[in-house]
């Protein structure tokens, strides 16, 4: 085919140029496209409209319930894999593997991801004991690869504010931070996969419960905003915690009341749920130097001793959110940022904390009867402790647990020193 004149040098040009973007695109490869890999796939779209990022493979064990999402993937030319070993076989060219998928089946995906030389960004929390993080930690250094958590709560301007007029800021050293979530998960919540409530599976410790998986992103969020560096969390010493369990048909707490002590003097009290009335969002209160905070994913409000008040209330561009996450890891790898916001080593200090909750606690008390409801609420069941919202405001607001309350179906438990502890091995709970 002949082009006249200037014809063939315009072809050229947009040929080279199309070449130039698709090799300056990262390569993404998701393991795990059902429930939040979803989220997953929606933030790598929105890096492919831009043009900074390519879905180029999924791995996906459970065809036949994605079959309508892994076709239309394939239609666009995504490789498909229903064995993600097979993925990283085949996939050299991948940027990054981002994981999504069940809680215990992190560490192992990780490991294989980093040694095979990819960048790897992990749903949170990044697994479930201290043995397992260590292990995640050692293959990341070998390898000489990014690895970062997904914690999306981190990156809102609101959370990125307060981080800024701690310490050295407005607001001073932080004294105490409380974090409260009052989530109502009903049974169909824990209908969604064999492992959902279970304390292992497979021989493999699972801990689903709302410490290491829903409400993990308040735990992680507390930690941070006890230590001084933008993207740190602080180190707990010691932690002293009471968990119970509401529903029937669950290995795992429901409930709970922590209280964590830091290397920075900071103590963390934090109140985790899927068992209240009424569902809520998430917040935590910050008490310090020189004022006090309220934080959500939506806002911030401060108060400061002197008189002067300080508020951002924000429409979703402005809350953390997965697309920060994805965007932080593209900026990273094509060197126009220092870091990524959740680094895989800073996770070692939030797993120490949840195993430290199990590990204080002993067992896991059951609620009596007589204390929870049980109501059909739409399509599922609700399960109700009675009163809870108010407990936990209670304690929140006195800085006690709830046996510390005299709440009658609370049981004292002793705090545990994470000094020297390297392995989880619990084998009840």
């Amino acid at each position: 085919m002949k082009y006249k004149g200037g014809k063939c040098l315009v072809l050229y040009t947009i040929i080279a140029t199309l070449r130039t973007r698709q090799r300056e695109m990262l390569k993404f490869g998701t393991i795990g496209i059902g429930g939040f890999g979803r989220t997953h796939l929606s933030s790598i779209a929105t890096l492919e409209a831009d043009g900074s990022a390519l879905l180029a493979a999924v791995a996906e064990v459970n065809y036949d319930p994605n079959k309508d999402k892994i076709e239309e993937l394939r239609s666009r030319g995504v490789k498909y894999y229903s064995d993600w070993h097979q993925m990283l076989d085949f996939e050299k060219g991948l940027d990054v593997v981002t994981i999504a998928t069940p809680l215990h089946l992190h560490s192992d995906m990780t490991i294989e991801a980093l040694r095979r030389g990819f960048n790897v960004l992990c749903e949170k929390s990044a697994t479930t004991t201290i043995q397992e993080i260590d292990a995640m930690i050692a293959a990341q250094k070998e390898s000489g690869k990014l690895c970062a958590i997904h914690f999306q709560l981190l990156t809102g301007r609101p959370f990125r504010r307060l981080k800024e007029l701690l310490f050295n800021g407005r607001l001073g050293k932080p004294k105490t931070l409380v974090g409260i979530g009052l989530w109502k998960r009903q049974d169909i919540y824990f209908a969604r996969s064999r492992w959902a409530g279970k304390f292992k599976v497979d021989d493999r410790y699972v801990l689903d419960g709302p410490i290491n998986n829903a409400l993990a992103h308040i735990y992680n969020n507390l930690l941070s905003l006890a230590c001084e560096g933008p993207n740190e969390l602080a180190k707990p010493i010691e932690v002293k915690a009471e968990l119970y369990r509401a529903h029937p048909q669950i290995e795992m707490e429901d409930v709970a009341s922590i209280h964590v002590k830091t290397e920075s003097d900071v103590d963390i009290y934090f109140y985790p749920t899927y068992c209240v009335e009424t569902h809520k969002d998430p917040w935590i209160e910050v008490e310090a130097e020189n004022g006090k905070a309220i934080w959500t994913n939506k806002s911030l409000k401060i108060e400061y001793n002197d008189g002067e008040n300080e508020e951002m209330l924000l429409d979703a561009s402005g809350q953390g959110s997965s697309q920060k996450i994805f965007q932080n890891i593209v900026d990273v790898l094509s060197g126009n940022a220092e870091e990524v916001y959740s680094p895989l080593a800073e996770s070692k200090k939030l797993v120490s904390a949840q195993n430290g909750a199990y590990y204080s606690s002993k067992k896991i008390v059951t609620i009596p009867d007589e204390y929870i409801v049980r109501k059909e609420e739409g399509v599922s069941i609700s399960t109700i402790v009675k009163d809870l919202d108010e407990i936990i405001l209670r304690a929140a607001s006195e800085r006690k647990l709830f046996s510390e309350l005299g709440v009658p179906w609370a049981k004292g438990t002793e705090p545990f020193s994470l000094e020297g502890y390297e392995r989880f091995q619990l084998e009840e709970i």
